[in-house]
């Protein structure tokens, strides 16, 4: 078996310099090759502080004689694309101009192609713990190198600490040939669940960059916790300040991958690779989405809409300042767009905000419950704040879709004005928080009188809110049920009352001007 390796590996170093890259590593595969060997020959990929074993280097490549190979067909380590293009001198000296660089081109993406499917086995050898050889001298002068560059903390000294690190160079090529040779298999790779990459991001950051592809770079940012950096990454290539090369066919949407990073920080607060992670303060969360959620509402609107309505009873939703996602909105260029998401929006916090803190796990600590009811009673209190200017909205759009100054019949009204009339009513109905004056100075005299009335008896105006339904409407049924709710509404404070102040105030109008109480939703009217 011995005898029958040492044949594959001499054979494979005779393909490998005849550059028939696909039969060498075929031979390799069968020969437990020295892998620390063969990586030497893609130094260009390696981090900064990679420096080739001298016992690889040709003047000391006699050293490898313990194999029993024949020193003149195992080629010295050098660069790749330069071992190529000195062999294809050697070989065929005549070729030159376009066509030899074109030549040179074809067999080095060859040769990258075959290593990668090569690394890819070692790396599954790796982590098995079966290494099928490793020349432990060259490894280890690797490791010192490391360690004096201060890539690590110290310099592997047992076994297990040289093949982690060897794995770590395995996969930092493994990535970077694949992410080079636009293969699909790379995200695979650097996303899977199981067995993640060691490499680091500082390692590959240079090299990703000198080959237009900061998509992959990004990608690598995001899944090693380093959010921020991602955001800023996919920013710039949104905007155009990064190419992509134009061959890469694996590049991912960046719109996509900035929206998936603003919206769910949530999920990527447990990687611990990076403080800027752990987005639980809701100011860092407003920076980030003031800097990149215009950008990604420019390049796409509809989609955006994602980060500022997520699912109801997610804790998350109620750390952003709805003041600042209505300001955000109205930064989209396309001003009907703007209006209808702007209403989208206050529609959906101002409609469906809870009253109470949404339920969180029992086992939370109690600086972060009081942390999060906090800044839920912010969220809530903003929201609050918006009740005025969505009413103001539906006012407006009922007005200008129908003038008159007389109620309009239900029937002659289009489909679209009676759902937002319904909502119009429902807001006033059940919300407490709007500018009741503003919003009466919009209605009075115009046919809205449903809604003149309503807020007639949100100021304590009763009188005027029967003369409006009894009168104007015309709807005694309606009138004689909100006397009958007002008689309900009023109770408590009429049996504080003496005999003679009752007495008093039936004598008089004043029991019209009663304020409402502070369980005002029974008062009015029902849509």
């Amino acid at each position: 078996a011995a005898e029958l390796g040492a044949l594959h590996n001499l054979a494979g170093w005779v393909e490998f310099s005849r550059l028939q890259f696909a039969p060498a590593f075929r031979h390799f595969s069968y020969a437990g090759v020295d892998v620390l060997r063969i990586i030497s020959f893609w130094s260009a990929d390696l981090p900064k502080w990679w420096k080739t074993p001298s016992v690889y280097s040709e003047e000391n490549s006699s050293q490898f004689s313990s194999t029993r190979l024949d020193r003149a067909l195992v080629p010295p380590v050098q660069e790749v694309s330069r071992f190529i293009r000195h062999r294809t001198a050697q070989t065929k000296a005549g070729d030159g101009g376009q066509q030899g660089e074109a030549k040179h081109q074809v067999l080095l993406e060859l040769a990258n192609s075959s290593m990668a499917t090569f690394l890819s086995k070692e790396r599954t050898s790796l982590l098995l713990g079966r290494p099928e050889r490793v020349d432990w001298d060259a490894l280890r002068e690797v490791a010192n190198a490391a360690a004096s560059a201060g890539a690590v903390a110290r310099a592997a000294e047992t076994k297990e600490e040289l093949l982690s690190l060897l794995l770590t160079l395995v996969d930092t090529l493994l990535f970077l040939l694949m992410v080079e040779g636009d293969d699909e298999r790379w995200k695979g790779l650097l996303l899977g669940s199981q067995q993640p990459l060691t490499c680091s991001v500082e390692d590959c950051r240079e090299f990703l960059l000198s080959i237009d592809r900061p998509d992959a770079l990004a990608v690598m940012l995001s899944r090693f916790g380093f959010r921020e950096q991602a955001l800023e990454m996919w920013a710039k290539i949104v905007k155009g300040e990064l190419r992509i090369a134009p061959r890469a066919t694996t590049v991912s949407d960046g719109v996509q991958e900035m929206l998936a990073l603003l919206h769910a920080p949530e999920l990527l607060g447990d990687s611990g690779h990076d403080d800027s992670v752990q987005m639980k303060d809701k100011q860092r969360e407003e920076e980030l989405l003031a800097r990149y959620a215009p950008l990604v509402l420019r390049a796409d609107p509809t989609s955006a809409r994602q980060l500022f309505f997520s699912s109801p009873g997610t804790t998350s939703r109620y750390r952003i300042s709805p003041t600042l996602v209505v300001k955000l909105l109205q930064g989209v260029e396309d001003p009907c767009l703007s209006q209808r998401l702007q209403e989208s929006f206050i529609e959906e916090v101002v409609m469906k905000a809870p009253d109470e803190q949404p339920q969180t796990c029992c086992q939370e600590r109690e600086e972060d419950r009081e942390e999060a009811e906090r800044q839920f009673a912010l969220w809530q209190q903003e929201a609050r704040e918006l009740q005025t200017q969505l009413a103001k909205t539906y006012i407006d759009r009922l007005l200008a879709s129908s003038p008159s100054a007389t109620e309009a019949p239900g029937g002659q009204m289009q489909p679209s004005d009676v759902d937002v009339r319904e909502k119009l009513l429902r807001l006033l109905e059940t919300k407490e928080n709007y500018d009741v004056h503003a919003l009466l100075l919009k209605v009075e005299g115009s046919w809205l009188l449903k809604e003149a009335a309503v807020l007639y008896g949100r100021l304590g105006r009763h009188l005027d809110a029967l003369h409006t339904i009894a009168v104007q409407l015309r709807d005694e049924s309606t009138a004689e049920a909100y006397c009958l709710m007002m008689n309900d509404a009023l109770q408590a404070f009429v049996d504080r009352l003496s005999p003679e102040e009752y007495s008093s105030l039936v004598a008089s109008d004043a029991s019209f001007e009663i304020p409402p109480t502070s369980n005002g939703n029974n008062l009015f009217l029902q849509p």
